[in-house]
């Protein structure tokens, strides 16, 4: 008896060994409301669903995602499993920290109904490597790739009219950042109580700047991230105006570093 109760047990162990993970795999989804209203005056619903199978979070809706912070997403049980996220067409702007310290995400799908994307969007997500912002977006407010310590490579597609300051801070692993647009505008504030200089903090033995001659991204990588300070006020020409606390030198010159800057082929 005792012999074939151990051989009814292996038969199982070795069943449930040949059947795949994902053959166990969920979803999980929800709703929550965007900040966009609709012509009654009530909040677009918004849905979310994560596809345990494929680490997948999509998210669904019309207009504005709200302000986020760790503890509060709405898929906050799952946000350390997920690895990709895909914001579906009639989302309009990425919120405030739409998507901070999803430490384990690898890649973002945004569509081009986007055109916003606002402060911090995407900072401490430390697995991030690369990303593609396209050009229907107008606008990227400050800090969105703060302390994503794994990125290596961004491309803002042309079209795009401005980007804020402080944009890859502390990003060592970054190798290549592409402005694609001859206008895009990039913001000459300080960031605090610092310069607000796009790469401080980054490892400039590996980084590569891209961008077209004569466009506003050269003028910045070539001239003003040695020149902005944390007395500028100015977004488009860093000019200074005195600040409660005490004046700091540029990073740039401070630390002694020199950004590589190549010119993409017309």
């Amino acid at each position: 008896m005792k012999n074939r109760l151990i051989s009814v047990i292996m038969i199982f162990v070795m069943v449930f060994a040949l059947i795949p993970a994902t053959a166990f795999a969920k979803t999980y989804g929800g709703e929550f409301n965007s900040n966009t209203k609709d012509p009654n005056g009530n909040p677009y619903t918004c849905v979310w669903i994560f596809d345990e199978a494929s680490k997948t979070l999509y998210i669904e809706g019309v207009g504005v995602l709200p302000e986020f912070s760790t503890g509060n997403f709405p898929w906050e049980t799952y946000r350390l499993k997920i690895e990709n996220v895909v914001i579906e067409e009639g989302i309009t702007t990425i919120g405030k920290r739409g998507f901070a310290s999803h430490a384990f995400l690898k890649k973002i799908s945004i569509p081009n109904s986007v055109t916003g994307i606002q402060m911090r969007a995407f900072e401490y997500c430390r697995s991030l490597e690369t990303i593609t912002i396209p050009g229907t977006v107008s606008n990227i407010q400050d800090q969105a790739f703060l302390e994503c310590t794994a990125l290596k490579k961004v491309v803002f597609e042309d079209g795009i009219d401005s980007l804020g300051c402080y944009m890859f801070g502390n990003c060592k692993a970054l190798e290549d950042v592409y402005v694609y647009g001859m206008n895009t505008q990039i913001s000459r504030m300080r960031s605090n109580t610092d310069d607000g200089v796009w790469f401080r903090g980054c490892n400039f033995d590996i980084l590569t700047a891209h961008c077209y001659e004569g466009s506003d991204a050269q003028d910045y990588f070539e001239n003003d991230i040695y020149t902005i300070t944390n007395w500028s006020n100015d977004k488009v020409t860093g000019a200074e105006k005195q600040q409660s606390h005490a004046w700091k030198e540029n990073s740039m010159k401070a630390g002694g570093y020199t950004l590589n800057v190549e010119y993409i082929a017309e």
